[in-house]
């Protein structure tokens, strides 16, 4: 999977999954000791469903 396929925003930094800026999103871990069981982004837009499970990659490159 390459860097693009990987970003959760379009190139005018929207959601890809419902088209609100990805800005008010609000990402939660869970569980802030092991982040390797990974979390979710939620939408903050009033009556929006978008929900995305994410796993974070903490790894140096």
């Amino acid at each position: 999977m390459n860097n693009s396929e990987q970003k959760m925003d379009d190139d005018q930094g929207n959601c890809k999954r419902c088209g609100h800026p990805l800005e008010p999103h609000i990402v939660i871990a869970y569980d802030t000791n092991d982040f390797s069981k990974g979390g979710e982004m939620r939408c903050q837009i009033e009556d929006c469903d978008c929900i995305s499970t994410i796993s974070f990659n903490l790894t140096k490159e």
